[in-house]
Parts: C-alpha cells; sequence; structure tokens
C-alpha cells in the first residue's frame, strides 16, 4: 500500500473518512455504484454466514468437551474405592494410614 493509503486510514477521524467516501461513491456512476454495493452486501452476508457457522461449531465443542469430560468425572466417582488394603504380610493399611491422618492433626 502507499503511504497516501495509511495517511487517509490513520489520521482521518471517522466522519472524515465518511466524508471521503461519500465524495468518491457520488462520483461513481450508477452501474459502478451498484456494483460497490452489491460487493459490500455479498461480503456482509458472507461474514454473517461466517460468524453463525462458527458460534455454531463453538458451542457444539464446548457442549460435547462438557458432557465427555462429566462422564469421565462420573466414572471415577462412581468407580469402586478400597475400603482396606491388605500386605502380602497381612498387615492392613488403612489402619495405619488413619493414624498417620490422626497425628497431623
Amino acid at each position: 500500500m502507499s503511504d497516501d493509503t495509511w495517511t487517509v486510514r490513520y489520521r482521518l477521524s471517522t466522519s472524515e473518512r465518511t466524508q471521503l467516501v461519500n465524495k468518491h461513491l457520488r462520483s461513481l456512476s450508477d452501474f459502478d455504484r451498484l456494483k460497490v454495493n452489491s460487493a459490500f452486501i455479498t461480503t456482509l452476508k458472507s461474514l454473517a454466514i461466517g460468524a453463525s457457522i462458527g458460534l455454531g461449531v463453538g458451542l457444539f465443542c464446548a457442549r460435547t468437551s462438557r458432557k465427555r469430560s462429566l462422564k469421565l468425572l462420573n466414572a471415577f466417582k462412581s468407580a469402586e474405592q478400597p475400603i482396606a488394603v491388605v500386605f502380602p504380610n497381612g498387615k492392613t493399611g488403612m489402619s495405619s494410614l488413619r493414624s498417620i491422618s490422626t497425628h497431623n492433626l
């Protein structure tokens, strides 16, 4: 892009840019003005469709991810938990764990 384009884009206020666009649109022929408007509307529709598809896919992925994580969490919750641990020499591990946890309190 030329330096003029950057100057117009960043140094002009919104109202000045609007006036500049209106001035250039008025200088176009009717056919060219219709083409510019048609291109704008096509772009606007494409952006709206793309944004809605993106939101839909994002919501679907979020919902699926949440379902899977809840399913995994429920699987861990419902799994059998050991009541006692019996070592090969016959000692149980839960009584020693209880005594350790009471010492820390």
